[in-house]
This record gives structure tokens, C-alpha cells and sequence, in this order.
């Protein structure tokens, strides 16, 4: 029962309504190339007792207006911070400058404070420069304990021919965002048992060098060129990468026998928490560039569904 009701949250939250090519090819594509990645990774994550959970997110719009992150992945991260803290575990959340005003604001929304999940400012790209995995990593450690679990919610990473990070329009952002993709590396000097998840929608965030290039070029527009390298332990694919983040939380409470707040699936609630972040960072739709209640250029109503979906799907039936 548990197994059904976990395929039907990712079921929920994969259609691909942006029409990004998430199954352009219907046989090898952005979803085959993930199976059961999203029910290792709850499991994973429902396995520790008390995990600590650093979540990096943070997508730089270089031509909105204003500039600045979008509204996919900051919701997601403070969503999946509740699920958690709520639990008894911790969270560090990890972002750029130009997003941690927004992170605070949908923390303090959801009632989290600061204490039960810290927000730490990435380094800025400058300081980066010549960094390897290691000099990342100590930064890191000199700062918060070890983590059990580094996740990636909408965070662009570097394409395979160089350290170019590129948006979907094929734009290098890394001028602008912070080289964390430096803790994901495999051959980084990480902590032995951290286990890493990333969760994306188009194919150029942390994680989705776990699909193999050609997939992604074969399906997702200026795929050869956007395609991240960066390869983590699970990686979830979602019509938005907030969804995603969603299904995290929810699979995860439900291995935890304790299903997420009636409120953490109600659209005036998430509309609150939205609009305090797009007010506060600000953030930018990012696909309209304008600061306004929508993620990926998806109107609020659409939007919601899938979480609605997901509360129906974690409600124990009678």
C-alpha cells in the first residue's frame, strides 16, 4: 500500500505542464532514467532518526525584473524545512545573497524559526575563484556539523565541457552563483555516509548529470549545450521543481507514520508563503522574469493542484 501510494505522489507531480520535454522521447527520457529514485530517496531520508539536511536552492533570473531568484526552488526548500524540523531533525539552508531574504521570509510563514533550520549565505562567486571540492567542503564544515543529506532543489550546475552554469535559455549564470556544486562531487572529501538527492525540471540543475547527456539532449531544447555534469545519489525529476520538493516532504512523512499538517497542503497557505517570498527576496517568475505568484509561468490555480493532490494521497483512509 505504502509503495502504490508513493508512485502516485511522483505520478502527481511529473506532469510535465510547462511542456519542457521531461518525455519528448517516449522510451529513454528525463523520468525512465530516475526510476525509483524518488522512493530511495524518501526511504533514505525516512531511515534516519534525526537527520540533519542541508538544502541548497536558488535559481539567479539575470534578466528579471528585477534580477533575482525565482520562484521555483526557494518554496520547495522551506516546504521540505518543516517537514523535517517538525520531526525533530535539523536544516541548514544553503543560497546565494540574492536569495536569502526570500528563505527567511517563507520560513517565518510556515512558524519555523531560525534555530530549528539556520540559513547560511553561500560564498560569493568571487571569493570561489580556483576553489576545488575540498577548500568548499572546509568552508562549509567550518560552519555547521557534518550533514546527513545534502539536497539540491533547483540549483543550476556546470555543463559538461566547462564550469559554464547555463539557464534554460542558455545564459552562464555563473558569474552570479556561487560553484556549490563543488560539494556534490563524488570525489569531494565528504562526510563517508552523506547521501546527496537532487531535484530538478529541465535538465541543467544539480543532479541531472545522473542522466546520461544524449537523454537529455534528445529531449529537453538546447539540451547538449545546458546539460549539468553534476551527479548526485538520487535524483528527482518533477513538471516543476517545487512539486518535487513537495513529494519529498510528503513521501518522507509518510514512511515516517506521520503525514504533514492538513495546512501544509492548503492553497491559501501556500499562496501566503509564495507571496511573503516574492515580496521579500524578491523572486521572479522564471519564465515571465516579473514578480508575481506563479512558478514557471504557471497560473496559481494549475499550479496548486498536484500539492492538493498530494494531501489527498497522505490522508490515512478510513
Amino acid at each position: 500500500m505504502t509503495a502504490a501510494i508513493l508512485q502516485q505522489m511522483l505520478a502527481t507531480v511529473q506532469v510535465d505542464i510547462g511542456g519542457r520535454g521531461l518525455q519528448k522521447d517516449p522510451v529513454r527520457n528525463l523520468i525512465t532514467e530516475t526510476r525509483g529514485d524518488f522512493e530511495r530517496a524518501c526511504a533514505d531520508l525516512a531511515s534516519h532518526a534525526a537527520p540533519h539536511v542541508a538544502i541548497v536552492t536558488g535559481f539567479y533570473i539575470a534578466g528579471g525584473t528585477p534580477p533575482a531568484a525565482e520562484t521555483d526552488g526557494p518554496p520547495g526548500a522551506v516546504y521540505l524545512a518543516r517537514a523535517i524540523v517538525e520531526l525533530g531533525g535539523r536544516v541548514t539552508l544553503l543560497c546565494d545573497d540574492w536569495c536569502v531574504a526570500a528563505i527567511r521570509a517563507g520560513l517565518a510563514v510556515h512558524g519555523i524559526s531560525t534555530a530549528a533550520a539556520s540559513v547560511l549565505t553561500l560564498p560569493a562567486p568571487a571569493e570561489c575563484i580556483g576553489w576545488k571540492h575540498n577548500e568548499y567542503w572546509r568552508w562549509l564544515l567550518d560552519r555547521i556539523d557534518s550533514p546527513t543529506h545534502l539536497v539540491a532543489i533547483e540549483h543550476v550546475g556546470p555543463c559538461h565541457d566547462s564550469d559554464e552554469c547555463f539557464s534554460a535559455r542558455g545564459r552562464d549564470l555563473s558569474q552570479f552563483t556561487s560553484p556549490v556544486h563543488l560539494l556534490f562531487a563524488e570525489s569531494a572529501p565528504r562526510p563517508p555516509l552523506l547521501r546527496t538527492i537532487g531535484i530538478g525540471d529541465g535538465g541543467n540543475e544539480i543532479g541531472m548529470g545522473k542522466i546520461p547527456r544524449d537523454v537529455i539532449e534528445a529531449n529537453i531544447p538546447l539540451g547538449r549545450t545546458i546539460a549539468c555534469r553534476t551527479v548526485t545519489d538520487w535524483l528527482i525529476v518533477a513538471g516543476t521543481s517545487n512539486w518535487g520538493a513537495y513529494a519529498l516532504a510528503a513521501g518522507f512523512r509518510l514512511l515516517k507514520g506521520a503525514p504533514l499538517a492538513a495546512e501544509m497542503f492548503d492553497r491559501d497557505h501556500e499562496y501566503r508563503v509564495i507571496e511573503s517570498m516574492v515580496q521579500a527576496g524578491p523572486l521572479v517568475d522564471g519564465m515571465t522574469g516579473t514578480r508575481s505568484v506563479t512558478v514557471d509561468g504557471i497560473d496559481f490555480e494549475s499550479y496548486i493542484e498536484p500539492l492538493e493532490r498530494l494531501g489527498r494521497l497522505s490522508t490515512p483512509q478510513a
